[in-house]
């Protein structure tokens, strides 16, 4: 989460609707701390449990991946116009 110094975050209702994100806060370490892990994930230096990145239609495919157990973590469906 951002300092309060920063000002509040805006969410759009439309967008929270549209894109049903998951939202989860944390108040474990410092801004700071986040700060430099995010230069960590932007340097490619942090591993993501996401195992599988696909388009809305290859949901099937994933759900019958995941039932199989052909890896570990997490798929995201990231493109609901294909």
């Amino acid at each position: 989460m951002p300092p309060a110094s920063e000002g509040g975050i805006l969410i759009s209702p439309l967008e929270l609707l549209r894109k049903d994100p998951l939202i989860l806060s944390s108040a474990v370490g410092t801004v700071e701390d986040m700060r430099e892990l995010v230069q960590l994930a932007a340097e490619g230096k942090v591993k993501t449990h996401v195992s599988r990145v696909a388009n809305l239609s290859e949901i099937n495919q994933i759900f019958e991946e995941l039932e199989k157990g052909k890896y570990s973590g997490r798929a995201i469906i990231n493109n609901f116009t294909k």
